[in-house]
């Protein structure tokens, strides 16, 4: 995998990040590259609810960079950075709220043996939303193969046929 995946070098954060008008954007620093990595290979698994381990970001005003970098540089050199398609993400939203169903459950995966301490289920955003990981000190991005935020994926149908048994 490691061929497939792209180096960026003397790149600006905010460049990075992006300034598309198309996805959210997230971001989460990790202390570690090999977890870096593993969240472009395998996704990026989350308890509860995304915002919890991320913080959304709009790119647009500087403040709020510097903000998330100063209050989150202890977690660690490595931001990843998560793009979710904006028309997929309210696609969505509006058919979960119309069925009385938890967003995360439709676009995120769950495996049912996958809990933390607390007996909470773990869930998995795919890798396609993975944009890659930016480390503050080389000033190097790792662009992942996978990042395609704006595609609809048929496990979110599939989800959505799988909860609507459920409430029947």
């Amino acid at each position: 995998m490691s061929d497939l995946i792209f180096r960026k070098e003397n790149l600006d954060f905010r460049d990075f990040i992006g300034y598309e008008n198309t996805v959210y954007k997230y971001l989460h620093n990790t202390p570690n590259e090999d977890i870096a990595s593993a969240i472009i290979s395998e996704g990026f698994k989350f308890v509860n609810n995304l915002d919890k381990t991320t913080d959304q970001v709009s790119n647009t005003n500087v403040e709020e960079i510097n903000f998330f970098f100063c209050k989150r540089k202890y977690y660690g050199r490595f931001t990843v950075v998560i793009h979710l398609g904006i028309d997929l993400v309210k696609f969505y939203l509006n058919q979960c709220i119309s069925k009385n169903i938890l967003f995360q459950e439709l676009l995120f995966s769950r495996k049912e043996n996958e809990k933390n301490e607390n007996e909470e289920h773990f869930y998995t955003l795919h890798r396609q939303f993975i944009k890659g990981y930016y480390n503050h000190i080389g000033k190097e991005a790792v662009c992942s193969p996978f990042y395609n935020p704006l595609r609809d994926l048929p496990d979110f149908a599939e989800n959505m046929k799988t909860l609507l048994l459920r409430i029947v």
